[in-house]
């Protein structure tokens, strides 16, 4: 019982405080102040071909301005298959395309498609 007592460490990169702390450094905008950082919710966790798919709720918002919500999929590999951080986009953060790599917590992490689920 004991070993359930504390997270599996590629299963930690997931938790809120880890996620926030990479995409605080690793979002231009947020590094740089234009955007704030205000929560960062992981969600839905499924395992798919031995990575672990997840959903992230962040929610950012302009210095003096009302936050928004963006929803992020995230990826995290449980066998800590090495990754290299590639150099950043030009895409803003949140818009079709954005992508980023945590390679510190192994997660790669991109914005979530529209959901075209019927209601």
């Amino acid at each position: 019982m004991d070993r359930l007592a504390t997270l599996p460490e590629w299963l930690s990169a997931a938790q809120p405080d880890r996620l926030s702390a990479g995409l605080a450094m690793a979002v231009p905008e947020v590094a740089r102040g234009d955007l704030i950082l205000h929560e960062c919710d992981p969600r839905h966790f499924r395992l798919d071909n031995g990575t672990w798919i997840f959903q992230c709720r962040v929610s950012v918002g302009r210095p003096a301005g009302e936050p928004w919500e963006v929803w992020l999929e995230g990826s995290l590999d449980p066998a800590g298959a090495p990754r290299v951080a590639q150099p950043g986009s030009a895409i803003a953060f949140g818009a079709e395309g954005w992508r980023c790599l945590l390679p510190e917590i192994g997660v790669e992490l991109h914005t979530a498609p529209p959901d075209t689920r019927l209601p």
